[in-house]
């Protein structure tokens, strides 16, 4: 706002008295509102950041959950073999004859 819009404004009056504060109101809204637009981009930045982190500590968690179930399906195989052996050579004792 330039000086002579101002002059002219007051020459008005009560009238240009409410539009001048109509546009400084307006001018500072303008500012707040740049504020606050900076202030959520920064946040929005933070917590894309901070979500980014969380799903790489996520992605390692599975990664390792993985690592042991693939572990304990061996295990389990390995255990089933054995019992499966066990068992074979219980019932080969159950069927030979007991000598006292």
């Amino acid at each position: 706002m330039t000086p002579e819009t101002i002059a002219a404004l007051i020459n008005m009056g009560a009238a240009g008295a409410v539009i001048i504060v109509v546009m400084i109101f307006l001018n500072y809204i303008s500012k707040r509102d740049k504020d606050w637009q900076n202030f959520f981009a920064a946040l929005n930045a933070t917590s894309l950041a901070d979500i980014r982190q969380v799903r790489d500590s996520l992605d390692r968690v599975v990664q390792g959950i993985n690592c042991i179930s693939v572990d304990l399906h061996a295990h389990d195989d390995k255990v089933d073999d054995r019992v499966k052996i066990i068992q074979v050579a219980s019932k080969k004792s159950a069927t030979k004859p007991r000598v006292n």
